[in-house]
């Protein structure tokens, strides 16, 4: 059975349930809800406990699904403080579906603050399907440079889901262990995690649905087999050669390449 739901059905589900992250609290209800009743849902509002500084977030039925993904297709508004302000950010969010559908969502969380690494991770790799945790950071604070591309200093970090927990980075050892939490929760290792990480090393959890593939997965233990023969390979052109300088070897790809496989045994001048 699918666990995962909309985005906001979704959070609602794993609040409290994570032993290594948090998930923000979460308040939602339906376009047909604020269109019907406006007044019950501002009244919904005013009685959270957090509702000084919040972020609208989409949560469309058409979201995300096993099939499909619409990631960053609709608006969410950040920072939103006060009761106009809040009636305006839902009102552009609603305007965002541009469907009449009265079952889309609207996702209504406190505003994380001190927010110092945020990111993107899959639970396969979604190119090659292989058997790897994959991780998209940055460390500007944002929490969309990431998932609007439009980040300049990140970080991709790969990490084969069988490797010995001692390798973790500290980083991101907390973020790991809580992927693998997830894909023990949903039943399912095709995954698409959202993520933050603030200033005094909290982990939260902003959103989770399926990451959509079609093929078939890379055999693990095959995979781990390979690794390590790669690995061992590896290792041993590494060692110190007795007529070579230096203590250990360094790759590249044609670092040292002849002119004339470049530009040819006759170059001319017109080239």
């Amino acid at each position: 059975m699918n666990k995962l739901g909309t985005k906001a059905e979704t959070l609602r589900l794993l609040y409290l349930q994570l032993n290594n992250a948090q998930v923000l609290p979460a308040f939602y209800f339906t376009a047909e809800e604020w269109e019907k009743d406006k007044g019950s849902v501002i009244k919904g509002f005013e009685k959270l406990e957090w509702k000084e500084r919040v972020i609208v977030r989409s949560s469309a039925l058409n979201e995300d699904s096993q099939e499909s993904s619409l990631a960053g297709k609709y608006d969410s508004i950040a920072d939103v403080c006060g009761i106009e302000a809040f009636k305006d950010a839902v009102d552009r969010v609603i305007a965002s579906y541009g469907d009449d559908n009265s079952e889309n969502q609207i996702l209504v969380q406190p505003m994380l603050q001190d927010v110092s690494v945020c990111g993107v991770a899959f639970t396969l790799e979604p190119n090659t399907l292989g058997n790897y945790y994959v991780i998209n950071y940055d460390e500007t604070g944002s929490t969309s440079a990431i998932t609007s591309g439009s980040g300049e200093d990140n970080y991709l970090y790969y990490l084969f889901k069988d490797a010995d927990e001692q390798i973790y980075p500290q980083k991101l050892r907390q973020l790991i262990l809580t992927l693998k939490e997830l894909e023990i929760f949903f039943g399912q290792d095709n995954l698409d995690v959202e993520f933050a990480i603030t200033g005094e090393d909290e982990l939260y959890i902003l959103q989770v649905r399926a990451l959509c593939v079609q093929q078939n997965r890379i055999d693990r233990a095959r995979q781990g087999q390979e690794l390590s023969r790669i690995a061992d390979k590896i290792k041993l052109v590494s060692r110190q050669k007795p007529f070579l300088c230096g203590e250990k070897a360094i790759f590249s790809v044609m670092t040292d390449w002849n002119p004339a496989e470049m530009i040819g045994v006759r170059p001319n001048r017109g080239i």
